[in-house]
């Protein structure tokens, strides 16, 4: 029978393969420890220097604010935009604005701006 592919072949094949596999777990927000899914709506409150918050829930009851934080920030500074994103609450970090739960973005799923 002939042989596809030599000894150091598939060797380099099945570690490509597991690199890729490694690769695409470890960027699923879903692994990182504390990370959470939320959805609600963006807004800035200038309080000090200003800082921008993530307002969830439907109702009162429900309501959480998560004072953003991190290098994907940027991306989402539209006031009233609602938004779909992955976050890390870290209930130990103080803010100057202390609106909130200190939250570091770990991914944007989506952003749609005001209407």
């Amino acid at each position: 029978m002939k042989k596809l592919l030599s000894a150091a072949g598939r060797t380099a094949l099945c570690l490509a393969a597991g690199i890729l596999l490694l690769l695409s777990s470890c960027a699923s927000p879903k692994n990182v420890p504390g990370a959470i899914f939320v959805k609600g709506v963006v807004r800035f409150i200038e309080l000090g220097s200003g800082c921008w918050v993530l307002e969830t829930g439907d109702n009162i009851k429900d309501k959480k604010f998560y004072e953003l934080t991190g290098k994907e920030l940027d991306d989402i500074k539209i006031n009233n935009a609602e938004v779909q994103l992955w976050i890390v609450p870290k209930p130990d970090m103080a803010s100057s604005c202390q609106v909130g739960t200190v939250a570091e973005i770990i991914d944007i799923v989506d952003v749609q701006k005001a209407r």
